[in-house]
Parts: structure tokens; C-alpha cells; sequence
């Protein structure tokens, strides 16, 4: 099934057992998406929007990503493709829950705000990527977790079975807490920015790495190193 509009979508269900193409040359407001696979395009913001699919959803914007509830069950994910792919300039507030299967998310111009995104099964991972800021971002899964900003303020990172890497390239990185229960957290910030009040907390070795200053802050390793620097 495809859906294009040549301005706005506002409003409406639009659910199918097949493949479900969404393309709106505007914005799309209070809408419903429900399909075996999820493929929305928009060429404004996507806002207040619940998308459900069975396998993998991709919700691409050349506007923001305003307050959605992305729901992919991953049932037959084809290799390397993702569970959720979230694109837009900014990504404001939402839920992004993969029953099974990778979730990417990057603001190709502004920020992350306030999102909740959540793996639950595997060995699965989390990209997050932003142009600007990830601001209050709340992150779970048993996998890996990536995140690459240009600065990074509160937040809880937590992963089961896996690793955690956090790179700001050109603010500091401030009150965030990363907890691997069973490897190993990296924190880092490029350009002379600095870590203040953050916490790495790792199984394995616990690394924070500050090309500034390292203010309030703490590594726990269980088994192995936990070094500042």
C-alpha cells in the first residue's frame, strides 16, 4: 500500500498487512501507521505520530521528529537492516522500541531532546548520532550502544550484555551515567571539552577521557580497570 500527498497528512489510520509506503510532500500531524513494514518520508515534521510495524519501520523527515511512538516487532528482519531507522533535523521527546533488532537515530541538524529509545532482545545495537546536542536521552538495551555528538547533557545509558562508547567532539559531556553490566564503557570528548559530573560504570574497564578537564566525576570497573584521564 502507498500513500502520497502532495501537502499535508493530518489526522487518520492508515493500517495494512503488507508493506505500508507513506511519502507527504509536507508535514504529517496525529497520524496512525501500521504495517508488516513501515516506510514514512516526509518533507516537513512528522509530529505526535504512532507507527507500528511487524517487521522494521524507517522514518525518514527533512523536518523534525516531534513526540512519535515507534513500535517494530522485528519478527523477519533481512540482514543489516535495521529494526528502526529515525532521520531528521531534530528529534524531539518519543518512544523507539525494537522487540528484536538495531535501532538508528540521528538529527542531521539540531539535537536529540528528551527521547526514549529501547532494544530489547540480542545482540542488538543502538546508533544515535546528532549534529548538535544529545540533551536528557534515555537509552536500553542488552547490545552495544554508540552515541557521537557534538555535546552531551544528562542521560542514562544502560546495556545488558554489551558495550558503550560516547564521544562529544566539540562541547563538554555532562551529567551522564553509563552502565554496562557486562563490558565495557568509554567516555570521551574531543577539542579541549571537558566531563563533568558523569559517571562510567562498567563489568570490564571503565574509561573517561577528556581532551579538557574531568570535574565530579567517576569510573567503577568490577573486574578490571577504571581509569580518568
Amino acid at each position: 500500500v502507498k500513500i502520497t500527498a502532495a501537502n499535508i497528512i493530518s489526522g487518520g489510520a492508515f493500517k495494512t498487512d503488507n508493506e505500508l509506503v507513506v511519502d507527504s510532500k509536507g508535514k504529517i500531524i496525529s497520524a496512525d501507521f501500521e504495517g508488516k513494514t513501515v516506510d514514512i518520508t516526509a518533507k516537513g515534521d512528522i509530529v505526535a505520530s504512532n507507527v507500528h510495524a511487524v517487521n522494521n519501520a524507517s522514518i525518514i523527515s527533512e523536518g523534525e521528529l516531534d513526540g512519535l511512538t515507534v513500535l517494530a516487532e522485528g519478527k523477519e528482519l533481512v540482514d543489516d537492516v535495521d529494526a528502526i531507522v529515525a532521520r531528521g533535523t531534530w528529534i524531539v521527546g518519543g518512544e523507539y522500541i525494537a522487540e528484536n533488532g538495531n535501532i538508528t537515530a540521528e538529527a542531521t541538524v539540531g539535537s536529540i531532546v528528551s527521547a526514549i529509545i529501547l532494544a530489547k532482545a540480542g545482540e542488538t545495537q543502538i546508533t544515535v548520532n546528532a549534529a548538535q546536542e544529545l540533551d536528557g536521552v534515555v537509552i536500553a538495551t542488552p547490545g552495544d550502544i554508540e552515541l557521537n555528538a557534538y555535546g552531551i547533557t544528562g542521560g542514562l545509558y544502560v546495556s545488558e550484555h554489551g558495550n558503550i562508547e560516547l564521544t562529544a567532539t566539540g562541547e563538554d559531556i555532562s551529567g551522564v551515567y553509563a552502565k554496562s553490566k557486562e563490558g565495557y564503557v568509554v567516555i570521551t570528548t574531543e577539542n579541549g571539552k571537558d566531563i563533568i559530573g558523569t559517571t562510567a560504570d562498567a563489568y570490564t574497564y571503565a574509561y573517561i577521557v577528556a581532551s579538557g578537564n574531568v570535574i565530579d566525576s567517576a569510573a567503577v570497573s568490577e573486574t578490571d580497570e577504571a581509569k580518568i584521564q
